[in-house]
């Protein structure tokens, strides 16, 4: 393993880490010196100031690169998302929470210097139990954040999303382990040579449903879809813009790369007057679902928040 090139292909997660741990230590010395809390304005400049470098760091890191191991992959689709995840991260710190809402601003940005790092990790790599360990320190953050809020709707809110996101959890790492035991790869290139050799296995097929499934969760999609409107409605504006945006778009990505690297043999087609029995015609229709429900049920919202949800 070429634990130079690694470390290069995670400069901007190593940024956002450092970016935290100094905010904390920034943070403690300011209580420490004043006696109060640090500001919720230096706080976040602090953490816009890490996104940025880590912005930097990905613009001036490697578009295409091996390291010699399945870790960390680096990617188009990988750099472009990574981007997008922390242009998201920065217009988030800039919608900074309500002083009665946060009690602790250096601890509710770091958080979400921490969860933005799991983001990142989750869309570079193509390893099974990777992505799933760097799904949930940016899910576990999340629910944090969900939570920091002093008003009473924001413990329900993290409640509620903790609870679908464990039930996700295990959906997910269920999923995984099907995938695992069929293919005896721990790789999604590995999975793709297993589905080659055997695309109708049971085996596999019910480990890709339960991806798909732990992934519905994340994108909020229907059916899976409950615990949005209440979790947008008592988190954080800054949370729920991350929950919104960079959260959304790391679970699209993951099942691109399920769907389109472990499963391209299988996927079909959902075009009119072609349709073949395969992942993509089942995508359609749970888009189309989604998309119909969703916007019914938009209509008699009143708050905006839940509308977005």
């Amino acid at each position: 393993m070429n634990y130079i090139h690694l470390f290069y292909q995670l400069l901007p997660e190593s940024v956002l880490v450092i970016s935290a741990l100094v905010l904390l230590a920034v943070a403690l010395a300011s209580e420490k010196k004043s006696g109060k809390p640090i500001s919720a304005s230096l706080a976040g400049s602090v953490a816009a100031a890490g996104i940025l470098v880590a912005l930097l760091a990905l613009g001036f890191g490697p578009k295409e690169l091996n390291s010699g191991t399945n870790l960390i992959t680096v990617d188009s689709m990988g750099f472009l998302s990574k981007a997008c995840i922390l242009g998201l991260g920065f217009l988030a710190v800039l919608v900074p929470p309500a002083k009665q809402e946060i009690a602790n601003p250096g601890e509710y940005f770091a958080l979400m210097l921490f969860a933005l790092t799991g983001l990142t990790l989750t869309v570079g790599s193509n390893h099974l139990l990777f992505i799933f360990v760097a799904l949930e320190l940016a899910s576990l953050s999340l629910y944090l954040l969900a939570g920091f809020s002093k008003i009473a709707r924001s413990g329900e809110a993290a409640l509620k999303y903790f609870l679908f996101g464990a039930v996700s959890a295990a959906f997910t790492l269920f999923g995984l382990s099907f995938l695992y035991g069929f293919s005896q790869s721990d790789t999604l290139q590995g999975v793709a040579l297993a589905v080659a050799n055997d695309p109708s296995s049971a085996l596999g097929m019910a480990g890709l449903l339960m991806v798909v499934v732990g992934l519905g969760f994340k994108l909020a999609s229907v059916p899976f879809h409950y615990w949005a409107p209440d979790v947008y409605q008592g988190a954080p504006l800054t949370t729920v813009t991350l929950i919104a945006g960079a959260s959304k778009v790391v679970g699209m990505v993951l099942l691109i790369r399920f769907l389109m690297i472990g499963y391209p043999l299988a996927a079909g087609s959902a075009n009119l007057g072609e349709m073949a029995a395969g992942w993509s015609t089942w995508i359609a229709i749970l888009a189309a679902v989604s998309m119909i429900f969703g916007n019914i049920l938009a209509l008699a919202q009143k708050s905006v928040r839940r509308l977005l949800a």
